[in-house]
């Protein structure tokens, strides 16, 4: 007959308890670091869903808003025909533009024709010594305003 050591069967029983307490410890304290973790990502994801969202309807009513844009005016283009040097036609061309100017941005359809055309037509400019008049032609109004203007020397 075999006999057994109940002291070191106990001692046995114990260092494997331990152990598998150890193990199950462990393995709870690493699931609850693990899903803190996750919750975590879970918590960013969403935020990040969110903001997504948020930034596709901004993107989808500037993208209505295009489709139903408004043409602007972007550009003056003044053309001063006549008997003129070419230094005198940039002058021209710079001043008038300068004089234009407020009306680049707005909306071609709230821009006054028959003011532009007050403004320009019968104007006398003075360039040095030599004064000009300008006489309107014709104007074309679209994201480019385009104005022909006949100068004249005047003595």
């Amino acid at each position: 007959m075999v006999k057994i050591d109940w002291k070191k069967c106990t001692m046995c029983l114990f260092l494997l308890t331990g152990f598998m307490l150890g193990l199950f410890a462990g393995a709870m304290g690493l699931t609850v670091i693990v899903s803190y973790r996750i919750d975590k990502y879970h918590e960013r994801i969403n935020y990040l869903e969110m903001t997504i969202a948020e930034k596709d309807t901004k993107l989808q009513k500037l993208n209505d808003s295009l489709n139903r844009k408004k043409y602007v005016l972007k550009d003056i283009d003044i053309i001063p025909e006549g008997d003129i040097d070419e230094m005198v036609k940039i002058s021209l061309q710079k001043h008038i533009s300068d004089k234009l100017s407020s009306l680049i941005g707005k909306e071609i359809s709230s821009i006054d024709t028959d003011l532009i055309e007050e403004v320009v037509n019968n104007r006398v400019m003075r360039l040095g010594d030599v004064q000009y008049r300008l006489k309107f032609s014709k104007m074309i109004v679209t994201e480019i305003l385009r104005l022909w203007l006949q100068v004249e020397t005047i003595n």
